[in-house]
């Protein structure tokens, strides 16, 4: 099950992050309240989900696509800036924005109706969430790497473990047997 992967991958990252931050003596508290909820919401939305809707993207469509689509977070991460964090918009990103655009629609158009769609919109959303990590990212950039790496691996794997547990509930439900048949 896809979900349920992904959730053992965080679990691993999180102990590992955990004992990381632990052996260096790391505080494992944000300094305040808006941190922390901020940390929380990049962790299980720009972290989880995004690894949630990445996965989706390479099972519904070409990976080359998903790819491609997945790396304009890119793009989406400085329009981001200007919008949430008030950034200035340059004439850089205005020319970065026209070309992924172009590419965009090169993909799009000629396989629209196609089963490739859903893991297109997959593929997208994942970038989009990916983009809001890096802006929440920049929202808390008085926090340490090391504490944002526990926060994203401990509530990315709460996320998607709730995900997989809703969505694959005949996985964590079945009994160890049960999983090995075909």
């Amino acid at each position: 099950p896809p979900f349920a992967q992904v959730f053992a991958r965080y679990v691993v990252a999180a102990l590992i992050a955990v004992g990381f931050a632990l052996w260096n003596k790391e505080t494992l508290k944000p300094k305040n309240i808006r941190d922390a909820l901020i940390l929380v919401v990049i962790a299980v939305f720009g972290y989880g989900l995004s690894n949630v809707m990445y996965t989706m993207a390479i099972l519904n469509t070409t990976i080359t696509n998903a790819l491609f689509l997945f790396f304009t977070f890119s793009i989406m991460t400085p329009v981001l800036g200007v919008l949430v964090l008030k950034e200035k918009f340059t004439r850089h990103l205005g020319i970065a924005l026209i070309i992924a655009s172009m590419g965009i629609y090169l993909m799009f158009r000629p396989q629209f109706g196609d089963e490739h769609l859903l893991g297109m919109g997959f593929a997208l959303l994942a970038a989009f969430l990916t983009a809001l990590y890096y802006i929440g990212r920049r929202m808390v950039k008085s926090i340490s790497a090391s504490l944002v790496m526990v926060y994203s691996t401990v509530f990315g794997a709460f996320g998607v473990g709730f995900i997989s547990f809703v969505m694959e509930r005949g996985f964590w439900t079945a009994r160890p047997a049960e999983l090995l048949l075909p």
